[in-house]
């Protein structure tokens, strides 16, 4: 399993993709993320090897909230039939989700001959206004610089054509991905020759990764023939100028969506959800994830050499520390026997013969200052 931190304070691919004003991870930011865990845990059968993902389902969006952090797991295991599965996976404030599945591995799949586009360009009306890039996104869905990638857009009967050129902010980015988010989105959702609203992505039947996208390429987009505008699919290339290609995309599958339900849900914290989940009082625990992060921030933020990392705040830790004083500690007689106290605070009594121990040490030494 690979996994990291990410937020959208630390991670531009959440800060710059917003759903409702939510930072949300992008699909292609998760086609990425396998390719990556693919290319790194998965020996390639031959070189020229090209790496091949099927059946990525998006089961719901992974939002990570302005202030706060999740853990991003990808998880690849080996199936029955000799495949390998993975999942996309968040951890943030207890609760693990799925948010996407499918299967992964390589292809030793010839590339196919270059792809003369200039009969699509041709027979096509050049759209001047990028604005519809998305697909009717509205605003609903904002997005950063990073995504001002659209240089140009050919639309033509049931297929259309894009020219993908970085902008500044991305040129920097190239050399650390292969499917750079930004410029997979724009690639994949600047069509607009079907359907009418939001559209959000479902599904991807197939995925063949020959290489990573260059600064400039092209995105040839082919409809496929459907009955309701209510889920859409397509069948793209991306290309490098010399017709080349680059990445092959078969039946892609966007749904459209109401923004109501969509933004509405991205915000709501399970544990906080239902009542059962919300502890009484105060943990003392530290979750994995959280832990980590503190860590994180203590050795980045200039603390100094002693730092206290603690789930209370000060005023609370006085509080109880206030509350503790040689004479009531002489009146805990037994350890065994004291106990534990109300929602007011302090700790539990010792409920094994090492606890006991423990705290007798405790108590003999607060005695002796």
């Amino acid at each position: 399993m690979l996994h990291g931190l990410v937020s959208a304070s630390t991670h531009w691919v959440l800060d710059e993709h917003r759903i409702g004003g939510v930072p949300v991870v992008p699909g292609t930011a998760h086609l990425e993320s396998v390719r990556a865990a693919v290319a790194a845990a998965l020996p390639a059968p031959a070189d020229g090897a090209a790496v091949e993902l099927r059946d990525v389902a998006f089961l719901e969006p992974f939002s990570v909230p302005d202030g706060s952090v999740a853990q991003y797991r990808v998880a690849l295991t080996s199936a029955e039939d000799g495949s390998t599965d993975f999942v996309v996976q968040s951890l943030a404030a207890g609760q693990l989700r799925t948010h996407v599945r499918g299967s992964a591995g390589w292809t030793d799949e010839p590339a196919p001959p270059a792809d003369d586009l200039a009969g699509v360009v041709a027979g096509a009306r050049r759209v001047d206004d990028d604005s519809s890039f998305g697909r009717g996104r509205t605003s609903m869905l904002t997005f950063g610089p990073r995504w001002h990638a659209l240089a140009e857009h050919h639309l033509a009967d049931g297929e259309e054509l894009a020219r993908i050129e970085a902008p500044a902010e991305v040129v920097g980015d190239l050399p650390a991905w292969g499917l750079h988010p930004a410029l997979l989105d724009v690639a994949t959702a600047f069509g607009r020759g079907q359907g009418s609203g939001t559209y959000l992505p479902l599904s991807y039947g197939r995925i063949v990764v020959r290489g990573p996208l260059p600064q400039r390429f092209l995105s040839h987009l082919r409809h496929r023939d459907g009955r309701s505008d209510e889920v859409v699919s397509a069948d793209l290339s991306l290309v490098d100028d010399d017709g080349r290609e680059i990445v092959a995309i078969s039946d892609f599958v966007l749904r459209r969506v109401d923004q109501g339900a969509v933004t509405g849900g991205l915000t709501e914290t399970a544990p906080a959800a239902t009542a059962e989940a919300t502890p009484a009082g105060p943990s003392e625990d530290i979750r994995p994830v959280d832990g980590a992060e503190a860590f994180r921030r203590s050795l980045t933020a200039g603390l100094g050499a002693q730092v206290v990392i603690t789930t209370r705040g000060v005023e609370d830790i006085r509080r109880r520390a206030a509350r503790v004083t040689t004479g009531s500690l002489e009146t805990e007689t037994d350890p065994a026997v004291s106990a534990p106290v109300t929602a007011g605070g302090g700790s539990a009594a010792p409920t094994t013969e090492l606890e006991a121990t423990i705290a007798q040490v405790w108590r003999t030494a607060s005695a002796c200052r």
